[in-house]
C-alpha cells in the first residue's frame, strides 16, 4: 500500500495524486477522467475505465461429433449464468439436429438468451435482456409468489390426492429455475460492473443477500415439487385421511412465516426477520409430532408421507434461512 498526503488547492479543494506506475499501467494520461464511486464502508473505489456495456461477453463451445448431450445444456446455462452475452456452439462439419435442439431448448429454459445466427456448423445466441430490466426485487418477488403457489398446491394436492394439480406443480418448477439462473447472473455480472449493482437497486455488498435467498427459494420450489411427486403413491396406498388432510393444515401454517420472512427482506426489518425465525422453530415442533404420528403408517404409505413431511420439515429450514440472510442484510440499516 502506498501511503500519500492530502494537499489543499485553491483554498477549498481537497488533492491526492495518482501513483504513476499504476496510472501507466492502466493507460492513464493527462486530460483522462477516471470515476470515483464511495462505498459503504467508507472507502473510495476509483477506476480508470468505467464499462459502457458495448463490449458483449463471448463464449464458443467447439463440439465433438457426439457431445453429452445434458453435459453441453449445462454448459450452455453455466457460460449464462456466469455472464456470457454471446454464446456460440460450433461443430465440425455438421453440426447434428440434436446439438441445435438443445441450444433451442437452452434459449427455452433461461431468460434474455435468442438465437441470432444458424449456419450448417455454427449456432449463436445472443441475451437481449439488459440486466437492469428486472432488478433483484422483481426477480425475488416473483419467485416467492411462485414457490408460495407451488407449496400450498402440492399440500392440497397431497391432501386431495389430486393428480392434475400435482403434474401442474411440477410444471412450474421450471419457471423457478430460470428465475433463480437469472439472479445469478445478474449477481456475477454486478461484481464485474461497479455500476450495476445500483441500477438492480441494492449495493455490490448486498447484492449476495439477493443471490443467496434466490437459491433458498429455488430449493424450496424442488422441495414442493417432492411433495407432489407423492401424490401418485398416496394415492395407491390408501394414506389415512387425517395424514392428509394434516398435510395441508402443516402447509397452511408454514406460509404465513414465508409472508414475514420475504416482507422482512423487502423493509429490512431485522425485528420481523427474528420473529419469523421463532414462529418458523414452532412450526418445527408441530413436525416433530407429526413425523411421529406417520410411523404407523400403512406399508405402502410409509414412504410416501415421510418424504412429504420431511419436505415440509426442510421447508421451515429454508425459512429460517432467510430470516438470518435478512438479519444480516438488514444490520447495515440500523
Amino acid at each position: 500500500m502506498e501511503m500519500r498526503k492530502v494537499q489543499i488547492t485553491g483554498g477549498s479543494t481537497f488533492i491526492v495524486s495518482l501513483p504513476k506506475q499504476w496510472a501507466n499501467e492502466v493507460g492513464l494520461s493527462a486530460s483522462d477522467t477516471v470515476g470515483i464511486m464511495p462505498q459503504a464502508d467508507g472507502t473510495l473505489l476509483l477506476t480508470p475505465h468505467l464499462s459502457t456495456g458495448d463490449e458483449p461477453r463471448r463464449k464458443v463451445f467447439n463440439l465433438p461429433e457426439e457431445p453429452a448431450q445434458t453435459e453441453l445444456l449445462r454448459d450452455l446455462i453455466g457460460a449464462y449464468v456466469i455472464g456470457y452475452d454471446l454464446i456460440e456452439v460450433h461443430q465440425e462439419p455438421r453440426m447434428t439436429t440434436d446439438v441445435r435442439n438443445i441450444v433451442r431448448t437452452f434459449t427455452r429454459l433461461v431468460i434474455g438468451p435468442e438465437i441470432i445466427h444458424e449456419d450448417i456448423d455454427d449456432i449463436k445466441t445472443r441475451d437481449l435482456l439488459s440486466p437492469s430490466d428486472l432488478p433483484f426485487r422483481t426477480s425475488i418477488q416473483r419467485m416467492y409468489r411462485l414457490v408460495s403457489s407451488m407449496h400450498r398446491e402440492a399440500a392440497l394436492a397431497c391432501c386431495e390426492l389430486d393428480l392434475d394439480l400435482a403434474n401442474d406443480v411440477m410444471m412450474r418448477d421450471t419457471e423457478v429455475d430460470r428465475l433463480d439462473w437469472l439472479v445469478a447472473r445478474q449477481y456475477n455480472l454486478s461484481v464485474s460492473d461497479i455500476l450495476l449493482a445500483e441500477k438492480l437497486g441494492t449495493t455490490r455488498e448486498h447484492a449476495v443477500n439477493f443471490m443467496l435467498i434466490s437459491r433458498v427459494l429455488e430449493r424450496m420450489g424442488d422441495h414442493s415439487v417432492r411433495m407432489a411427486m407423492q401424490v401418485e403413491q398416496l394415492r395407491t396406498a390408501k394414506a389415512r385421511r387425517a395424514h392428509l388432510k394434516r398435510i395441508l393444515k402443516t402447509a397452511d401454517t408454514i406460509l404465513p412465516v414465508l409472508d414475514d420472512a420475504i416482507s422482512a427482506l423487502f423493509q429490512r426489518d431485522r425485528r420481523l426477520a427474528h420473529n419469523a425465525m421463532e414462529r418458523a422453530n414452532s412450526v418445527l415442533v408441530d413436525i416433530y409430532g407429526f413425523k411421529e404420528d406417520i410411523a404407523d403408517s400403512p406399508g405402502g404409505a410409509a414412504l410416501p408421507m415421510g418424504m412429504v413431511v420431511d419436505s415440509l420439515d426442510r421447508t421451515v429450514h429454508y425459512i429460517k434461512d432467510i430470516g438470518e440472510l435478512v438479519i444480516n442484510y438488514a444490520i447495515d440499516k440500523a
